[in-house]
């Protein structure tokens, strides 16, 4: 099996409307790719060349040549697998790959401007390191991890909000915001470099942010794709760059979104807007600022985006974001010291048994600290089952982390297996009296309790989906049919409802 870009000519093949699953489509380019080994069942990636230029969705090959037109072009078939994928992979997030570097002898000629052909061929690196680019930014669609697995079995796709998530030591995600001198942030004529930095420090010492935010960038490139993933409550680290010479460094750190937005898990930029709201964090403690150096972190090789994610942070960052977060009461306290010492000597003295049971309710307290907020974050503070939200007015809801598949039976403390519950329906859910149907995402209460007041209120319905979420669940299906074979097994061994 091969792997082609089909590009077409987007005066003419207007994708977005083209692609429909299961519908079959006859194309042309100028050469004949059955000489080069195309064959039925070849997997195609669709290229859009408009102006952004991006992958924009997924097809298979029919018959490579089925004759010629009056143009001596070659006309060819294929069928379209997929919709046009909400979150696109653009010529931008390309070149930064090194199977597609610009710079590198094979760059893909798909990637040059002009309409030279129609069908690209790639290597199995090539599509494959796509196939995995698409899948981490569009896992809630429908039937693209089935495709994508036929093609390439061994397929396991990061996920952004898993790998790009907090930095080890905080707790938080962190975003570079690369400061510039784009007019759009100015009135006026367009300042200085001098002028730019000197505005943004001012901003940064008086620790007040614009209500409506900053806008972050044009809508090309890589920026639009990680406004979706910056909510509030992820750090922001404020960077000059090159063009401020030997001033480049960090000038600002601040929180992503307001307080309000943080409780319920949203944004930081409304959906259809690029203005990024925050809060600045560096007001007090500007001691540590501006800080020069990292190029490699805040500015690496490739197009330049407003947003960047940040997998690493050097230890000498990291103590000034710590710094930070502590001088406005938001270090994450723990107990150290005496008191550490103290518990784990009375821990020790305890009988084996409860020196067991105390020392998994202290771990599932800790991996719990660390995960309810993200899963809150993405989900809202209500149960997924039934809707429950319970707050006691000071932020405080009533609202637990439930694992879809066991820790102990190899699960994780990921996003992916995890969902909100109230007390009650998590309490059942771990003892299998209710579960989730994997492909219809449906609840269904096991027969002998159906008609319990407070589990058959559930059982019929939907589970509720993530609120800050654009592909729908982010459940992993795996987990889910799981712990749904083990519902079933159970479920078998108990009588069902009007019998004995």
């Amino acid at each position: 099996m091969k792997f082609w870009i089909v590009k077409g000519n987007p005066e003419i093949n207007d994708l977005a409307e083209m692609l429909h699953p299961g519908k079959t489509a006859n194309w042309y380019d100028p050469s004949d790719q059955s000489k080069n080994g195309a064959k039925v069942g070849d997997g195609i990636f669709f290229w859009s060349s408009r102006r952004d230029r991006f992958l924009i969705g997924l097809g298979e090959m029919g018959s490579p040549l089925t004759g010629m037109d009056y143009d001596n072009y070659y006309r060819f078939d294929l069928t379209y697998l997929t919709k046009p994928l909400p979150n696109k992979v653009f010529l931008a997030d390309l070149k930064r790959e090194p199977l597609f570097d610009p710079n590198k002898p094979g760059r893909p000629y798909f990637m040059i401007p002009g309409p030279v052909q129609t069908r690209y061929p790639l290597t199995d690196g090539q599509a494959k390191r796509l196939a995995e680019m698409i899948l981490e930014r569009n896992s809630g669609v429908e039937g693209l991890s089935d495709i994508l697995s036929d093609w390439f079995p061994d397929l396991k796709p990061d996920d952004p909000r898993e790998e790009d998530a907090a930095i080890e030591g905080l707790g938080r995600r962190v975003f570079a915001y690369r400061w510039g001198t784009n007019p759009a942030l100015w009135t006026g004529s367009r300042p200085s470099p001098k002028e730019a930095l000197k505005d943004l420090l001012n901003h940064a010492r008086s620790g007040r942010a614009p209500k409506l935010g900053w806008e972050v960038g044009p809508d090309n490139g890589r920026t639009p794709q990680y406004a979706k993933m910056v909510h509030a409550g992820d750090i922001l680290l404020f960077y000059a760059g090159a063009k401020f010479g030997e001033d480049k460094g960090v000038y600002g750190v601040a929180l992503a979104g307001t307080s309000t937005d943080e409780k319920v898990g949203a944004l930081a930029i409304p959906e259809g807007e690029r203005h990024l709201t925050f809060r600045w964090l560096s007001g007090k403690a500007m001691a540590d600022l501006p800080f020069k150096g990292h190029d490699d972190v805040f500015a690496p090789p490739g197009p330049a985006s407003t947003l960047l994610p940040l997998k690493r942070l050097p230890p000498d960052v990291l103590q000034i974001v710590k710094n930070a977060l502590r001088v406005a009461g938001l270090e994450l306290q723990v107990p150290t010291g005496p008191l550490l010492e103290t518990l784990a000597a009375q821990i020790r003295e305890l009988p084996e048994t409860e020196r067991t049971r105390v020392r998994r309710e202290i771990e599932l307290v800790v991996r719990n600290a660390a995960l309810r907020p993200r899963v809150c974050e993405l989900w809202g503070y209500a149960c997924a089952a039934c809707g429950l939200s319970i707050s006691d007015g000071a932020g405080n809801y009533e609202c637990e982390v439930a694992h879809i598949r066991a820790v102990r039976d190899d699960g994780g403390d990921l996003l992916k297996n995890s969902l909100p519950l109230c007390r009650l329906h998590h309490w059942a859910f771990d003892r299998h009296l209710w579960c989730i149907q994997p492909n219809l995402l449906v609840i269904e209460v096991r027969n002998d309790f159906r008609l319990h007041p407070l589990l058959k209120r559930i059982h019929g319905k939907r589970l509720r989906l993530p609120i800050a979420s654009s592909r729908g669940t982010v459940l992993a299906k795996e987990n889910l049919q799981r712990r749904w074979e083990q519902f079933v097994s159970i479920s078998k061994s108990v009588p069902s409802l009007g019998t004995a």
